[in-house]
């Protein structure tokens, strides 16, 4: 049920798909944070209402929280997206030659997770079945993500709060 994605389609794309006329809109695809436990993909509205002004297509994901799923379930349900995105960009006017990644917070962490999957996976032959390529984005953007979650779990222990993170990493 959290398999979902929020398109946010600029004016130009809107009218292409009018006129039969595909426009080439550059796409962001974006991960929302939450902790790994309540993040949702309508906490990207704004960015994608604002980029979509500028000319846009922007893919708002979701992906399961925990602990519904553990964190390589997230990272699948983010994989799945991206390819889903780029297979699919074309019939809403976007471009799959100029796919910008961009994750924030715990969103950030599993887009990161995502493409150095893709990218290990290439460099190691291994084939994951998905129709996308650590090459297929141009850039990412990491917004304030946890990326050494050994270290994160010390400081959330220092701080009091209940050690959650070895669970949701099982």
């Amino acid at each position: 049920p959290r398999n979902l994605l929020d398109l946010y389609l600029p004016e130009e794309a809107l009218s292409a798909m009018k006129d039969g006329n595909m426009a080439k809109s550059p796409i962001v695809v974006t991960v929302m944070g939450g902790g790994w436990i309540i993040g949702h993909r309508l906490w990207n509205i704004l960015l994608g209402m604002r980029l979509a002004q500028a000319g846009v297509l922007v893919a708002a994901v979701d992906y399961r929280n925990f602990p519904g799923a553990y964190m390589h379930d997230m990272v699948e349900d983010v994989d799945h997206a991206v390819g889903w995105v780029l297979a699919n960009a074309a019939s809403y006017g976007g471009d799959r030659k100029q796919l910008l990644l961009v994750g924030q917070s715990a969103g950030a962490h599993l887009a990161a997770q995502a493409l150095l999957q893709r990218a290990c996976g290439s460099c190691l032959g291994v084939s994951t079945g998905s129709k996308w390529s650590h090459e297929d984005i141009k850039g990412f953007v990491g917004v304030s993500g946890p990326y050494d979650l050994v270290a994160l779990q010390e400081h959330l222990k220092a701080r009091g709060l209940h050690p959650f993170l070895h669970r949701l990493c099982a």
